[in-house]
């Protein structure tokens, strides 16, 4: 302003529109919406021939991962795949341990073997108690694994899944919940290879580069600045 720039917010998904005059002190008007920017899955991903539930998040408390572990011992024949680790510990930290045979904790993985993961995986699993557009729905999408989540920002779970009431706390009264879900999902090789590609083709035509240049240059010519 200073400068007497012009200036426009822009936030990945409508959904957060709302937030912004609380988060940031500015009005919504105006707030404009650019896309992630999702690199697509090239071809019929390879799924494994063993169910895979994939959870793909920080293992911090708000992300609620007892939740995935409770489960994993309610569905021993199930792969339970592991990406992500604690950013911090000591009091309040979650501590895994005596955790079932059927999970891998994988760590912090690098952008080939998550893609190869999510490639692999029947579904993705979100037990988190609060989301904004997790760009993990979005790279599970691109690689045909349907959604199941508490959180069911713009609808995707609903959509492209199955959504799962918040269940504010440890989330525990959320499990059998989660289990249906699972159980029907797993189930149903029809209803998860059509959610899949319906969420593929979502994400290939809302989340890609073309998509995010699109919008940007709609959100400058609004500042009157010229396409070149």
């Amino acid at each position: 302003r200073l400068l007497r720039r012009g200036l426009r917010l822009a936030v990945t998904t409508p959904a957060l529109v709302p937030k912004v005059p609380d988060s940031y002190g500015l009005p919504a008007e105006g707030v404009g919406v650019l896309p992630n920017i999702i690199e697509p899955c090239h071809g019929a991903p390879a799924k494994a021939p063993r169910p895979v539930v994939a959870f793909l998040a920080r293992l911090d408390p708000y992300k609620r991962p007892w939740l995935m572990v409770e489960l994993a011992r309610r569905f021993p024949d199930v792969d339970f795949v592991v990406m992500g680790k604690r950013h911090f510990s000591g009091p309040g930290a979650w501590e895994p341990g005596d955790l079932p045979p059927n999970i891998r904790m994988l760590g912090h993985v690098d952008e080939p073997e998550k893609r190869a993961e999510l490639e692999r995986a029947w579904l993705l699993l979100n037990t988190s108690i609060h989301e904004g557009l997790a760009v993990s729905y979005l790279e599970a999408l691109a690689h045909e694994a349907p959604l199941i989540s508490c959180v069911d920002t713009e609808g995707l779970a609903t959509k492209f899944g199955r959504a799962i009431d918040r269940h504010p706390g440890d989330g525990i009264d959320a499990l059998p919940a989660f289990e249906t879900a699972l159980r029907e999902m797993l189930s149903d090789h029809a209803l998860r290879s059509r959610l899949g590609r319906e969420g593929r083709a979502w994400v290939e035509s809302t989340h890609s580069r073309e998509a995010f240049l699109e919008a940007f240059f709609d959100h400058a010519a609004a500042l009157g600045v010229r396409r070149a």
